[in-house]
């Protein structure tokens, strides 16, 4: 008994020595994908509804203000979690493309990086730290001819949604994609309690 005690002691005093665990790549890239499991199949049903129900060019007005709102509800639910699962002070996550629709959706340098060697044949998971957060970046690719209608090249789009666009994103760089073709990433921000 009196052994267990001076273990559990040891222990804890050497916990508080070195501080709190430090996050893997892993543990990270388990959240993520977590995340992304919920987050993107939810969206893309509600643009799929979207377009089933109004068309494309109804789609993009839709898109342009239910991503935000959606994002933010999903990341108070997931900011929670990210707290007890990753002991993170703020957990954030968002979607970036070299070939941005919306400016808010630029990569940083290190996110380009990564999506340049994406393009290159790499499709692996990034994990990397940068300003004193940490990243995961998964790749986001047009999977379905739906993403066409407003990613794809001027057949593949109708008029309507091309004024649509252009009205709402008169600097679009989201277009000319093909079946396959690299979108951009799904990219988490972890930033640690200290």
């Amino acid at each position: 008994m009196h052994t267990r005690k001076i273990t559990y002691l040891i222990s804890a005093l050497a916990l508080l020595a070195c501080g709190k665990p430090k996050l893997t790549e892993a543990k990270a890239q388990q959240f993520a994908q977590s995340v992304m499991r919920e987050v993107l199949p939810e969206m893309v049903t509600a643009l799929q509804q979207k377009v089933t129900e109004s068309g494309t060019a109804a789609a993009v007005p839709f898109c342009n203000e239910f991503a935000p709102r959606f994002g933010k509800l999903k990341i108070d639910r997931w900011s929670p979690k990210a707290t007890e699962e990753l002991g993170a002070k703020s957990f954030k996550f968002r979607r970036v493309s070299g070939r941005n629709r919306n400016p808010k959706n630029a990569p940083s340098e290190a996110q380009a990086r990564v999506l340049e060697s994406w393009e290159k044949g790499s499709g692996k998971a990034a994990f990397f730290e940068e300003g004193g957060k940490f990243y995961t970046m998964h790749p986001i690719k047009i999977s379905q001819p739906l993403c066409l209608g407003c990613h794809g090249s001027a057949t593949d789009m109708d008029g309507k949604t091309a004024a649509a666009i252009s009205k709402l994103y008169p600097q679009d760089k989201a277009t000319g994609y093909k079946l396959g073709d690299l979108r951009g990433a799904f990219v988490t921000e972890i930033e640690l309690s200290q």
